[in-house]
């Protein structure tokens, strides 16, 4: 009976283990929106450097945004989601929409939004803020901003 003891409070420890494992959480992301994104140079199809990801700019060229937003409840693409990339830069705030791609077709990747920016003449060399939200039909929100490391961060450069 001694030798059965450990046993048995193993195999009770293992299984309450399990039952809490199970349990979604907050930090799983059960009921949220889940968002992520990157900048990559937007040139269009059939020129070297397209999709290419980038964060170094110089006025003209075009910024692409591809973004994906997740159902944290059914961990499916939100496909009804409303994707907004906000620029911050000399005092102001830009925001482009961005335009949801569906299933795909040619070589667009599913689901994913994208939005572009070519960068204005007069915008100043340096660090543009970034961020991007998504709103869903039934209200929620999530929001992206680049880690914060500013050497990521998406830059306008003269060379």
């Amino acid at each position: 009976m001694k030798k059965l003891i450990p046993f048995f409070l193993l195999t009770a420890s293992v299984a309450i283990l399990l039952a809490f494992a199970a349990q979604p959480t907050s930090a799983q992301g059960a009921g949220k929106l889940a968002i992520f994104a990157d900048m990559a140079l937007f040139s269009g199809n059939n020129q070297p450097r397209n999709c290419f990801t980038l964060n170094r700019y110089k006025v003209g060229e075009p910024v692409g945004f591809r973004v994906t937003v997740i159902d944290g409840t059914t961990g499916m693409p939100a496909a009804d989601a409303e994707v907004v990339v906000h620029l911050t830069y000399a005092g102001k705030t830009e925001d482009v929409p961005a335009r949801y791609r569906g299933a795909g077709r040619g070589n667009l990747t599913a689901n994913l939004w994208s939005a572009k920016w070519i960068v204005p003449a007069g915008t100043p060399t340096g660090i543009i803020g970034v961020k991007v939200t998504a709103k869903d039909k039934s209200g929620r929100t999530a929001e992206y901003t680049p880690f914060p490391n500013t050497a990521s961060h998406l830059t306008i450069v003269t060379e």
